[in-house]
């Protein structure tokens, strides 16, 4: 009976051992697993960090080019992009694509920013993307209205397509 206890007590030891060590692995594995996200988290938004800011250069670079601007000029519409862009609750990359649409059209400053600000808002209302540019200026075109009127417009088509079942296209 006393080799037997002897016996059993090693096994428990055993046993133990190997639980304390499954345990440990298990541990290890779980504050790898946590380690391994929040470092693909932080790698990933600074990637995408990278690519928006990267796109944000080139789109006012585009801007640049299509309006003959200076360097001066350009830091100056980008804070402006970034300020009115906040407050539209948009990035400012989607302010500055919608204003290079705008500055390709051939329209000064104020009516830019105008429009820009018109069409970001009815971004936000319909969740319609970037096409909303094209949609407004067909508006725009067509009734000959001021950005100002536009958002009356906006109005209208957003009540039309949600009487009829459609969208805003």
């Amino acid at each position: 009976m006393a080799a037997e206890v002897l016996n059993t007590n090693v096994q428990l030891r055993q046993s133990n051992k190997l639980l304390d060590d499954l345990a440990t692995s298990m541990s290890n594995t779980v504050k790898w697993g946590i380690t391994s996200s929040i470092f693909n988290n932080i790698t990933s938004s600074i990637q995408q960090a990278y690519y928006y800011s990267k796109d944000l250069d080139r789109s006012l670079n585009n801007i640049r080019i299509v309006t003959g601007d200076s360097a001066d000029q350009m830091d100056r519409f980008a804070r402006v992009a970034n300020t009115a862009a906040k407050d539209l609750g948009r990035s400012t990359l989607d302010y500055t694509k919608a204003a290079l649409s705008f500055y390709q059209q051939g329209l000064g400053e104020e009516d830019v920013a105008a429009r820009t600000a018109v069409t970001l808002k009815a971004q936000n209302i319909t969740g319609v993307g970037s096409e909303m540019v094209d949609y407004l200026t067909a508006v725009w075109n067509g009734f000959q209205v001021t950005a100002d009127q536009t958002e009356g417009y906006v109005d209208k088509l957003a009540k039309v397509a949600d009487a009829s079942a459609s969208d805003m296209s």
